[in-house]
């Protein structure tokens, strides 16, 4: 959670709520996981994912633009 946003895991996605606002849908990041979500932080404008894989996924919230995806090679 932070000012603007919350954020619920669950079934392994994420769901972004807009705290104040229109009341319009929530948004589902990442929209086709390839592998379940374990792990969420939100840190200012950005959201960070941690997949079942160990993929790490940085999100720009406002924009729900992927900037960085990493995967630890074995």
């Amino acid at each position: 959670m932070n000012d603007i946003w919350t954020a619920v895991l669950s079934d392994g996605q994420v769901s972004l709520h807009l705290i104040q606002g229109n009341g319009g849908e929530d948004l589902k990041l990442p929209a086709k996981p390839d592998k379940p979500i374990v792990q969420i932080y939100i840190i200012d404008a950005f959201l960070i994912l941690l997949d079942a894989g160990g993929k790490l996924m940085y999100y720009l919230i406002d924009d729900q633009a992927l900037l960085i995806e990493h995967t630890e090679q074995n």
